[in-house]
């Protein structure tokens, strides 16, 4: 048994940043190149849509081209005559657009992140691409009972700070893995309500940021990286094997989930994101809580150390879940790869040692 400092922290960023499941830039350029095939199939069936990726240069329409065509694809496979539907709103939608070109750059300077840059902010409230990603998410927390309100922030507003201060904090935390995650994503979007934050399959490349938490740096780094492995995954899913031929969430063998209320339950998917999630945020935590100092984090030992325990039991509790014959079959080779990766390096965390002398797994608890 070693013991696991600071410095193999470091170590472990780099691990979780390389190999197949941590190289960010190939994972992109699989994702280019199947949406690329994917745009060019539906202009064949829906011609006026043939052209719509070289003119969505925004971080809006990017995220409105790939939600519309994934919901395109998939009546079309089911056969679906409303194929043609999803891609005329499309269309319509950008055509009566304010502008394609970007509101914001692609990519802005985290200030005072050594140069490192951040999916922009999204603003301007006039734009109806932006209208729209408001409308799919709120549509989408209202179905899973949440009341929220998109906060389309201007550049200089104060929440543009947060934002910058929670990226900076986590790049300081994590400069391999936290680069190379955020790279994925293309916007981050403000708004009220009970999430802590969010990502939503209906508007990929685009994660949202509770505003509340966002003050907090600690926090916002915490949900900057959760959500921003939610788009790693969903592109792992294009090119990797993660889930069995024909899974369906609907059928999937669930898993237990002993916080959050009574009754709670994952599928296989879920069960896989929030194990992917959860080692990374506890490596956060750990890096924050041994470099508490130097990082500047202003909560205190215990606090860091009791939001440390919570997120490796959590993490630990989930690769777990696997050990179960029935939750096991849902994956595919990649899948069960992953979670050995993932397992592998949790355990190794588990090994932290505490001021108190105690090692982390010895006070860890899921809530």
């Amino acid at each position: 048994m070693t013991d696991v400092g600071l410095a193999r922290l470091r170590e472990l960023d780099q691990h979780l940043a390389r190999e197949m499941f941590g190289d960010s830039r190939s994972l992109r350029a699989n994702a280019d190149v199947y949406y690329g095939g994917l745009y060019a199939l539906l202009g064949k069936v829906f011609p006026p849509f043939a052209d719509l990726a070289e003119k969505a240069h925004s971080s809006q329409s990017r995220s409105l081209l790939r939600g519309f065509a994934d919901e395109a694809f998939l009546r079309l496979r089911d056969r679906d005559e409303r194929s043609d539907e999803r891609l005329r709103q499309l269309v319509e939608l950008l055509a009566h657009a304010r502008s394609l070109e970007p509101v914001s750059p692609v990519r802005v300077a985290a200030s005072g992140a050594a140069g490192l840059l951040r999916p922009p902010t999204i603003g301007d409230v006039d734009d109806r691409l932006g209208q729209q990603l408001a409308e799919r998410f709120h549509a989408a927390m209202s179905h899973d009972g949440f009341t929220v309100e998109i906060v389309l922030q201007e550049p200089a507003s104060p929440s543009q700070d947060s934002v910058d201060r929670a990226f900076r904090l986590l790049y300081a935390c994590l400069p391999a893995v936290a680069p190379e995650t955020a790279a994925l994503v293309d916007g981050v979007v403000l708004f009220h309500g009970p999430p802590h934050s969010a990502y939503i399959s209906a508007t990929p490349l685009v994660i949202y940021l509770n505003e509340r938490v966002a003050a907090d740096p600690l926090a916002g780094a915490d949900s900057v990286l959760h959500e921003s492995l939610h788009q790693k995954l969903v592109d792992f899913g294009l090119a990797r094997r993660m889930l069995r031929s024909g899974y369906q969430d609907a059928v999937s063998h669930r898993a237990p989930v002993p916080w959050g209320g009574p009754g709670r339950s994952f599928t296989a998917d879920r069960t896989l994101a929030a194990f992917h999630v959860y080692v990374h945020l506890t490596l956060l935590h750990a890096v924050a809580l041994l470099d508490r100092e130097g990082l500047g984090i202003e909560h205190t030992e215990a606090e860091l150390t009791d939001r440390l325990a919570v997120r490796w039991a959590r993490a630990a509790y989930l690769g777990s879940c696997f050990d179960a014959p029935e939750l096991a079959a849902e994956l595919d080779v990649d899948g069960a790869a992953l979670v050995a990766w993932l397992t592998s390096v949790n355990a190794e965390l588990g090994d932290l040692v505490l001021s108190s002398g105690d090692r982390l797994k010895a006070v860890a608890r899921v809530e």
